[in-house]
């Protein structure tokens, strides 16, 4: 696994904490839920895209 394959996990990980936050802070989950499936897509095409690099 390379440098930028680790950087498109950690993102993919971090992003939804971020909104898991805000939605634990406010109390409204659509924020959480709503980020979920961007944040997975971006990931894993940025996972893939780095494997080839």
């Amino acid at each position: 696994m390379n440098r930028y394959q680790k950087i498109a996990i950690g993102l993919m990980l971090f992003v939804p904490l971020i909104f898991l936050i805000v939605s634990l802070l406010m109390d409204r989950w659509g924020f959480f839920l709503w980020s979920l499936a961007p944040s997975f897509t971006v990931g894993m095409t940025g996972f893939f895209v780095a494997k080839d690099k």
